[in-house]
């Protein structure tokens, strides 16, 4: 059985609406996930395209470089939770975790 070693961080931003122009109040909070190193579903760029689609997701983006099996969500909290974020996720990479300190 082969076990993975990850850091985890979870980032929580609210911002008021007039700082992201946006015509009423938003609360948008980040969430790191954890994409499982042996994950068949290598392709990052259909996994952002989905998240993008979904509806209260603010923005996607993976550190290639970095942290490669790591993503970035941006989300509006009002509209959508974390759990749900990780279930869209986890229809890709059921083993993928969200970050938390």
């Amino acid at each position: 059985m082969r076990t993975c070693t990850c850091r985890v961080y979870l980032m929580l931003l609210v911002v008021p609406a007039e700082e992201i122009q946006m015509s009423k109040e938003a609360h948008i909070a980040d969430i790191v996930v954890h994409l499982h190193p042996g994950s068949s579903c290598d392709d990052s760029d259909k996994i952002e395209q989905d998240l993008r689609a979904h509806e209260g997701v603010v923005s996607v983006h993976f550190s290639e470089a970095e942290h490669p099996h790591s993503m970035v969500v941006a989300y509006n909290t009002e509209v959508v939770t974390s759990e749900e974020v990780l279930s869209e996720i986890r229809k890709c990479d059921r083993e993928a975790v969200m970050v938390s300190m």
